[in-house]
């Protein structure tokens, strides 16, 4: 799924297997709210935190907890790093 988002812009595809590593880290909750927020579906536009809460029939609050999660997950993901 990811693969359609990440061009392999090196060779050895490094930038590729950072991004996949990153977003492994997020749970199934927190890589929907990141696809809905971004619009990463083909034909998708970014959505609000009301309008994922909408989408995905949970409460606002969630959404943006989700959301915060997986900021700071992404963040904290370092290229060349494995995370435990």
């Amino acid at each position: 799924m990811l693969k359609q988002y990440v061009k392999r812009e090196t060779s050895d595809g490094r930038i590729h297997e950072w991004v996949t590593r990153a977003w492994l880290e997020l749970s199934k909750k927190q890589r929907r709210v990141v696809e809905l927020r971004f619009g990463m579906k083909p034909g998708g536009h970014p959505l609000t935190c009301r309008e994922v809460a909408n989408r995905m029939g949970i409460s606002l609050r969630r959404v943006q907890q989700h959301w915060t999660n997986a900021k700071e997950i992404l963040s904290s993901v370092k290229p060349g790093k494995q995370n435990a």
